[in-house]
C-alpha cells in the first residue's frame, strides 16, 4: 500500500501541512499594518492594499497550474476576492 502511495505522488500529510501553511500566511497577510509601529488612521488602507496585492499574487501563481495567462487569472482572482 504504501509503494502505491509513492508512485502516486499523494501525500497526504505532507499537502496537509502546505495548504494549512498557506491559509495561514495569506490569512496574516491583512493583519500586518497592525503589527508595525507607524500612524494608526493608515493602517486599514495598508490592509486592504496588501489584500488586494495577495489575491492578484496568488491568482497570478494559480496561472503555474493552468493554461490562463499571469495577469488574467491575477485579475481574475482580485476581481473575485474584492466582491
Amino acid at each position: 500500500m504504501a509503494a502505491q502511495r509513492d508512485r502516486s505522488g499523494a501525500a497526504p500529510l505532507r499537502h496537509a501541512f502546505a495548504t494549512f501553511a498557506a491559509f495561514v500566511v495569506a490569512g496574516a497577510v491583512p493583519l500586518l499594518p497592525y503589527l508595525v509601529p507607524g500612524t494608526r488612521e493608515a493602517r486599514f488602507a495598508w490592509s486592504i492594499v496588501l489584500t488586494l496585492l495577495a489575491l492578484f499574487a496568488v491568482g497570478a501563481m494559480r496561472s503555474l497550474f493552468t493554461n490562463v495567462r499571469w495577469w488574467y487569472s491575477g485579475i481574475e482572482m482580485l476581481l473575485l476576492g474584492a466582491v
